[in-house]
């Protein structure tokens, strides 16, 4: 018998009894997926316009693309769906088994887009038709710490969209601004937003990300009117998205240009990608028909000046960026995380789509944004324009650190990334198939040394959604080890900065850029990451950089014996954070942002 772990955590299962097994990377080639990946985008295009096409004889709404605003589902859906049925078909090619035996977790529920991380998706694949081999799938119990998803086609609205676009948009703005800059600014903005009657009103979707750390400054320029736009204030019926649903289906199964796009290899997974197809783009379809006209009137009837986002992964952004450009007010959009290591072709689709004017943390970020759409054949491609990161100037100034310790007990905070499991999309991650084992073998080399050294303290940062945090932390107490602590949610990371002596991180991330506010000393795992060379090395001026687990283990190693820090790095350089963060690195990303919508909104009113 030859076991396959599909997961780091049944890898840990797995090693702790003593049994050898494969993992899904020994059955692939890593290019073969990218190139498969990169090619996908093509036939999601092909698949939107198609039926985009088709449902607009349904809705009746002509300048509507609810399929195309679904990309960013299906993409996922995509890469996910084709990379495990390519993993299967090389265990095949390599073992020659004559069973397959996949063991699943039962009772649980399907994600409303692509798929949920409690599914198991080798389950759903290899219980299509075509398989040479014998499948038994086993239904296993699920223990009471298994995240359940819960979540139907539709999910539960509790409010409505005038009550979310009343006063509680007034009072999450003043929130937020004490949350971000504290008690002492709230007088000035209440004031503002009291006395600002003749402010230009704006709309900004979802979370705010730069926007909100911007607000401040926005008020003092004149945009105090600010409203909020929630995917949670549209309210859509399960009967609209059965009636799409049908239209969907009916074309995907029975259009030979579609029905040809689920074939792989001798496997039709049709019935499981369309499935999966009609409900999202169906639910795309209900969104953006019930977000689109409330938008064009409350843009008409409040007279709003612009409209604000920083990332559109549902139909309601998509829809009402087309109900501002019906309404002839720009669209700003603001880069939401670190970005701009390498070629990255999803990133338009979440961030600056349609956007008249997309705003980048620095001007190498925005030499690889416009590269990027350069490449995909944009038609209308946005101004990119680098101003900073409001967010990265609002943190503590180096000053505000306690100073390191040369000996004794040391903090070293590892902040790592999130395993990929079914939520992932081949355009930055160029091979899935190896990522999160590779992942947990550099998390397993960190604990090991934290055993190894027992006089210092160790804090893992891990993803906010990684509640479960295993199999470190059945790692951890396995090997008793007592001085790690695994975070999740909080301290957030500008809070844990201020307790650290080390730092290292496993990914290239919105993390690092935070981390190089500090003086700390800083040490990267590159292996994970998918970085040009030109990014690399502006950031090996400040950071010490390893592409091997095994360098990186043992630079950490060394210093936490006392060695000297390595020489060729600088831990005051700022080159890589003027070109990726603050652009100028004057604090004042925020002031250029507001001038840039004034000036936006002054060009459109005075055509």
């Amino acid at each position: 018998m030859r076991y396959i772990a599909l997961r780091p955590e049944v890898s840990q299962i797995l090693d702790l009894a003593g049994v050898e097994y494969g993992r899904p990377g020994e059955y692939t080639e890593g290019e073969r997926i990218y190139r498969h990946g990169l090619a996908s985008f093509d036939e999601i295009h092909r698949l939107c316009a198609y039926l985009d096409e088709r449902l607009a004889v349904v809705h009746g709404v002509q300048q509507l693309r609810p399929a195309a605003y679904a990309f960013y589902h299906l993409k996922i859906l995509w890469d996910v769906l084709f990379t495990t049925v390519s993993v299967l078909q090389g265990i095949l090619l390599k073992e020659c088994p004559d069973l397959i035996r996949v063991y699943a977790p039962a009772d649980i529920g399907s994600s409303p887009y692509a798929f949920s991380n409690d599914e198991s998706v080798y389950a759903a694949v290899l219980r299509l038709e075509g398989w040479p081999v014998e499948v038994e799938v086993v239904e296993t119990a699920v223990g009471e710490d298994t995240p359940i998803s819960t979540a139907g086609p539709v999910r539960g609205l509790a409010v409505s969209l005038q009550g979310v676009l009343g006063d509680y948009s007034s009072l999450f703005n003043l929130g937020t601004i004490v949350r971000r800059r504290g008690v002492c600014a709230l007088l000035p903005a209440a004031l503002r937003s009291l006395t600002g009657i003749a402010d230009t009103p704006l709309l900004l979707y979802e979370s705010g990300y730069n926007w909100d750390d911007a607000l401040l400054e926005l008020y003092q320029n004149g945009f105090s009117r600010i409203t909020r736009v929630r995917d949670s204030s549209v309210e859509i019926r399960l009967s609209d998205m059965e009636r799409y649903r049908e239209t969907i289906l009916d074309t995907c199964l029975n259009a030979p240009a579609c029905r040809e796009l689920g074939r792989r290899g001798g496997i039709d997974t049709s019935p499981l990608l369309f499935e999966k197809v009609a409900w999202i783009v169906a639910r795309a379809t209900a969104e953006a028909l019930a977000t689109y006209p409330k938008m064009v009137r409350i843009i008409r009837d409040c007279r709003v000046g612009a409209v604000l986002l920083s990332v559109r992964e549902s139909a309601v952004g998509h829809a009402l960026v087309r109900a501002a450009h019906d309404c002839e007010i720009p669209v700003i959009s603001w880069q939401h995380g670190g970005a701009g290591y390498c070629y990255h072709p999803l990133m338009p689709f979440i961030e600056s789509v349609d956007s008249d004017i997309h705003l980048v943390f620095g001007d190498s970020v925005a030499k690889a944004y416009r590269e990027t759409d350069r490449r995909l054949k944009i038609s209308r491609p946005p101004e990119i324009v680098a101003v900073g990161s409001s967010s990265l100037d609002r943190l503590d100034p180096r000053p505000a650190l306690r100073s390191r310790r040369s000996s004794g007990c040391k903090t070293i905070l590892y902040v790592t990334t999130a395993y990929l499991h079914n939520q992932y999309t081949i355009s930055a991650v160029r091979d899935p198939t190896v990522f999160d084992e590779e992942l947990w073998s550099v998390q397993k080399a960190v604990i090991d040394l934290a055993r190894a050294h027992p006089d210092h303290a160790f804090i893992v940062k891990l993803h906010p959604g990684h509640t479960s945090r295993e199999p470190l932390k059945r790692y951890i107490e396995h090997h008793r080890i007592r001085n790690v602590r695994l975070v999740v949610r909080s301290p957030s990371l500008p809070v844990l900065l201020k307790e650290t002596d080390l730092l290292l991180f496993d990914l290239i991330s919105t993390g690092i850029l935070q981390a190089l506010q500090t003086d700390l000393p800083v040490f990267l795992y590159s292996g994970l990451s998918c970085v040009d060379e030109d990014t690399l090395l502006p950031l090996k001026q400040r950071v010490s950089i390893y592409e091997t687990v095994k360098e990186y283990s043992g630079a950490i190693n060394r210093y936490l014996s006392g060695e000297p820090d390595d020489p060729s790095v600088n831990v005051l350089d700022e080159t890589f954070m003027i070109g990726f963060g603050t652009c100028r690195g004057d604090g004042r990303s925020a002031e250029r942002a507001a001038a840039i919508i004034r000036e936006a909104i002054a060009a459109r009113q005075g055509r």
